[in-house]
């Protein structure tokens, strides 16, 4: 459990480098899923295929914005750090990112 919240945290970092590929998020996702953490940002971003990083980059900011903090509001305490990723994503001015 901690070790998905850390996963979250590293993929956050990495994907306001840009380190990180829309593949790597669908995986996310679908692990996500596949744990029965369900948001639908994290469905659309899991079962999606072929997606180009704008789309799959928008559903992962949402999915970490919305989804993940509503399950630690909730009390989901294996999503409890988490919200630390939310906030790395939450800091960054996405309209530079995006073309």
């Amino acid at each position: 459990m901690a070790r998905r919240s850390q996963d979250l945290k590293l993929a956050a970092a990495r994907y306001v480098l840009g380190a990180v590929t829309s593949e790597e998020l669908a995986r996310i996702a679908d692990t996500l899923l596949t744990e029965g953490v369900y948001s639908p940002a994290i469905g659309e971003l899991g079962t999606t295929r072929g997606l180009v990083m704008a789309e799959a980059g928008s559903l992962f900011e949402q999915a970490l914005r919305q989804g993940l903090d509503e399950a630690v509001a909730k009390g989901n305490k294996s999503l409890a750090g988490v919200r630390g990723a939310s906030q790395v994503v939450g800091g960054c001015d996405w309209s530079s990112r995006r073309s």
